[in-house]
């Protein structure tokens, strides 16, 4: 009998984290287990995930608390609706993908015998009385990366052995070079012979747009009929991305860029567009991973990316792309020059990029870890 797993998501649109939960679910093996989906609100991740016949129960979180300014708490009206959500369901296990999610499970959870596997993709402190709560309550916890799993038992209140890497998976089948990309720059608008340089993020300060564009600018001056392709669009209502918008209209202006930027906003066509990047760029100051890079590495697109956690992982520096300080856009712009002026070698990190990530982030063994994981936890007394 197939044994029933609890993912609880706060965040409904389709950020990095709630792409590598639809993957853990597309590839979960549905002869061992049940996937029912726990999310805050309403949007893309729980419309993705019923079109795949999973069972989606929509449950506002509200407000969490923060007792001494970190420790988190919830009000007891909430807890005791949770509580009785939870009886409700009776799952074998509770994944939660993100922090707010293992808070409100953790002691009803601990109550009703449901271990309780919380999937960390940074920034959560695990110092003091709250890396000891964690450690306390969850039964199990992988880190996105070891950039992630760092920063977690940096606080020195979890034990090491509780805390695993889980690299997200990608579909190397989907993620591949198109023969198309002559059509995607054209619908693009981008003159024959142009060089593409890419960019794809959200709409949010770490995600680094201003060093882009100053970098842009830097190599535009080499190459006056580049391209500049911003993909992604402001996903979450946080009020602390309010006008990043508007800032990043403002910089697209400040660096005389106007006439060479391309805002493409949010596309679902991303193997399309990575195949028409001539380089694709992480300008971004910190990345727990960062699937936009290992998804242009798989279309053979080469990748400049800061070193800003993640992708140091997942880059090979010199062989698969190339690591540049962060906040440096002259070292960016030199580094992106290389790749656009040496066809041969971008080319060579284009192959080699691909070949990484079918090695080392493949869905197969991410499914088989997660199973493994899922089999240990559901089967402890």
């Amino acid at each position: 009998m197939e044994k029933k797993i609890l993912y609880i998501s706060e965040l409904a649109d389709l950020g990095g984290g709630e792409q590598i939960l639809l993957s853990w679910v597309e590839g979960l093996d549905r002869n061992k287990f049940r996937p029912v989906l726990l999310c805050a609100c309403e949007g893309p991740l729980p419309d993705k995930l019923r079109k795949m016949n999973v069972p989606v129960t929509v449950f506002p979180f509200g407000s969490i608390g923060r007792a001494a300014g970190f420790l988190p708490f919830i009000s007891l009206p909430a807890l005791l609706r949770f509580s009785r959500l939870l009886f409700s369901l009776r799952p074998e296990l509770v994944h939660s993908n993100c922090f707010s999610g293992l808070v409100f499970s953790a002691l009803p959870a601990r109550v009703l015998g449901i271990p309780v596997l919380w999937s960390d993709h940074g920034w959560t402190s695990g110092g003091g009385l709250q890396g000891r709560l964690i450690g306390f309550f969850a039964s199990g916890i992988t880190a996105v990366s070891d950039t992630v799993r760092g920063f977690l038992l940096g606080g020195g209140s979890i034990s090491p052995g509780k805390v695993e890497i889980l690299y997200p998976g990608v579909d190397a089948e989907r993620f591949q070079k198109s023969e198309g990309a002559g059509e995607t720059r054209k619908s693009l608008s981008v003159p024959p012979g142009a060089f593409v340089v890419g960019m794809v993020a959200r709409l949010q300060e770490v995600k680094g747009h201003r060093l882009f564009f100053q970098a842009a600018a830097e190599i535009r001056r080499k190459h006056p009929d580049a391209r500049f392709l911003v993909v992604g669009a402001r996903l979450f209502a946080r009020s602390a991305d309010d006008g990043y918008e508007t800032a990043v209209a403002g910089w697209i202006r400040e660096f005389g860029l106007e006439n060479s930027v391309i805002m493409a906003g949010y596309r679902e066509d991303m193997p399309a567009l990575f195949s028409c990047m001539d380089v694709m760029v992480c300008a971004s100051r910190r990345e727990s991973f960062c699937l936009s890079v290992a998804e242009a590495l798989a279309c053979e697109t080469p990748v400049v990316s800061t070193r800003c956690g993640g992708p140091e992982e997942i880059i090979e520096d010199g062989a698969s792309g190339l690591l540049v300080p962060p906040a440096d856009p002259a070292a960016m712009a030199a580094a992106v020059l290389r790749l656009l002026e040496n066809r041969g070698e971008a080319a060579a990190m284009g192959r080699a990029g691909r070949a990484r990530v079918k090695e080392r982030f493949s869905p197969a063994s991410v499914a088989s870890r997660l199973d493994r994981i899922y089999g240990s936890l559901t089967e402890k007394p």
